[in-house]
């Protein structure tokens, strides 16, 4: 089993050129949320680059790749469904369970299990994600196009129909969440920058200025998942 936590803030070896082409600083999944596609990687000039997870030849101390083929500039893509860490997570009866910390992933990277604190879930029980994820607890199978809006149509005279589409909720990839639960909680290890610019010591307690430094320099999920209750 490899986790999340396992991938962010690796390097990334290019077998071919033997050159280190950058760290990990956050992943992208396909449609359905059951594998990692790419790895988003920054590199000594903070630029971001997205790779092909069907280089990856081996995941160790560092992440090996094969060569540069599958290395693109981190372009927002309409196929791309980013990092779900910090999305609030429901039932579809409304019962909140808190925001997801940690993925347990497959040696392939498929996903088999979301974390949170007190819980976990498969990728079978999602049925919606967007600004939130949309879980079924239940052993009964839920489609998303049952909740689908019908089609309206209202008479404004005998001659004339309106036509109104009810908004169908759009699948928002955003990495959002309230960040202030990270607040007291405690680092288990010590966050640099890109450039090394310190974010937060290990065994510090998490401060409004370490989530802010965190946001800004592409580190909160690191520091999401590397933080635990004090």
């Amino acid at each position: 089993m490899i986790l999340l936590s396992d991938l962010i803030s690796k390097k990334v070896l290019n077998l071919y050129s033997n050159k280190i082409e950058g760290v990990v600083i956050n992943v992208n999944f396909d449609k359905q949320y059951t594998k990692i596609k790419n790895l988003i990687l920054i590199d000594s000039n903070e630029e971001e680059y997205q790779i092909d997870c069907t280089s990856i030849y081996d995941i160790s101390d560092v992440i090996v790749i094969r060569n540069d083929q599958n290395i693109t500039l981190n372009l927002s893509q309409i196929d791309n469904f980013e990092n779900p860490i910090l999305k609030p997570i429901y039932t579809l009866n409304g019962n909140y369970l808190g925001q997801i910390t940690n993925i347990e992933l497959s040696s392939s990277l498929k996903v088999e299990k979301f974390n949170t604190p007190t819980s976990s879930f498969t990728p079978k029980q999602i049925v919606n994600i967007g600004t939130n994820v949309l879980i079924n607890k239940s052993d009964k199978k839920v489609l998303l196009h049952n909740f689908k809006p019908r089609k309206i149509n209202i008479s404004k005279t005998s001659s004339q129909k309106v036509n109104i589409l009810a908004p169908q909720i759009e699948n928002q990839t955003t990495m959002t969440g309230d960040t202030e639960f990270l607040i007291g909680r405690k680092a288990s290890k010590t966050i640099y920058s890109i450039n090394n610019e310190l974010i937060v010591k290990k065994d510090s307690i998490v401060s409004k200025k370490h989530i802010e430094l965190a946001q800004k320099h592409g580190k909160l999920a690191e520091l999401t998942i590397f933080s635990t209750a004090n």
